[in-house]
């Protein structure tokens, strides 16, 4: 439904990027960087194109100059901007390499690229540990593979038509893609995440003295936990609802909704926890028997062998009987 606007939007700047006034070049990039953070994988398609990493390097020259050029410098720190970003935890970073050849390229010519601010790498792809439920992860997914359909669309080579019939047939459900990911399996790992971020989190403030600062893994496991809450409040508010539609009183919906809300009143405890032994209290723990569910299923998830003895001394008994 976005039809080629992503593609419009990112080249109609290239010629003010690439024109005389070095003003009209600057606000060009600011706008660029912001369609690029606000935007979507769509942009993020399109800058990473072949025609437009051309298009934009296409008036620097060969060589590194000695005097810095601010356009050029600007121009280089997004690049780097993306690749430390898009190129390495985007989901769909398959689709992004020509930016780490571009970045390759340049620095095989001798040119040296700006450090990063961590507040604009931060930006580009919003908090690294966002939960996402499954239908969340699906809808991305879709909006990706609608995003480089409209591009292969747009070019119309035989190629690209070809590798167009493929994509359409995976869209509609008509074929299977092998490389189709399993959301129940990613659901599952993020709310594994998150509790054993909780738990971890817990056994740290249990052992706090009160009015003594926490170190900075505490203090990192807090703003973690503080940042999954809000979207666990928005699961549980939107699961509430459908599991009022199903009857059954040990439907599956019903048991995720019991366990967001253990987790998300978990992560409440944390937080409230942390408060007291600021302001020297020391703190009370209201959900120590789920905080106790979740770490024995933590550990028992992480064990390789399940050891159980009782076979073996029923085994025993029968052969002191006999």
């Amino acid at each position: 439904k976005k039809g080629n606007y992503p593609h419009d939007a990112v080249f109609a700047l290239l010629p003010y990027i690439n024109g005389r006034s070095n003003k009209q070049a600057q606000l060009s990039l600011t706008l660029l960087d912001n369609l690029v953070k606000n935007c979507g994988h769509p942009v993020h398609y399109q800058v990473a194109s072949r025609e437009f990493l051309n298009e934009l390097f296409r008036r620097f020259p060969e060589f590194q100059p000695s005097m810095p050029n601010p356009l050029h410098y600007r121009i280089l720190e997004l690049l780097q901007e993306w690749r430390v970003t898009l190129c390495r935890r985007s989901r769909y970073k398959d689709d992004l390499q020509r930016i780490n050849d571009m970045y390759s390229l340049l620095r095989r010519k001798g040119w040296r690229f700006p450090e990063l601010e961590s507040e604009n790498v931060a930006v580009v792809l919003g908090p690294e540990d966002t939960l996402k439920s499954r239908e969340e992860l699906e809808r991305e997914d879709l909006e990706a593979m609608q995003a480089k359909l409209q591009e292969l669309l747009r070019r119309a080579t035989p190629r690209d038509l070809r590798e167009a019939n493929k994509l359409m047939k995976i869209i509609t459900g008509y074929e299977q893609s092998s490389k189709r990911p399993d959301y129940d399996k990613e659901w599952e790992t993020e709310l594994q995440g998150i509790e054993a971020k909780v738990v971890l989190l817990t056994e740290i403030l249990q052992s706090a003295e009160p009015g003594v600062r926490l170190d900075d893994t505490a203090q990192q496991l807090l703003a973690k936990c503080m940042s999954s809450q809000s979207r666990l409040q928005k699961l549980i508010a939107e699961s509430d609802g459908q599991a009022d539609d199903n009857n059954a009183e040990d439907s599956e919906e019903k048991r995720e909704l019991a366990r967001l809300i253990r987790l998300n009143d978990l992560i409440g405890d944390a937080v409230q926890a942390y408060r007291d032994l600021e302001r020297g209290k020391t703190p009370e723990f209201r959900n120590m028997d789920a905080a106790s569910a979740v770490a024995g299923a933590q550990s028992g998830e992480n064990e390789l062998i399940a050891w159980d003895d009782e076979p073996a001394s029923d085994t025993s008994a029968g052969q002191t009987q006999q």
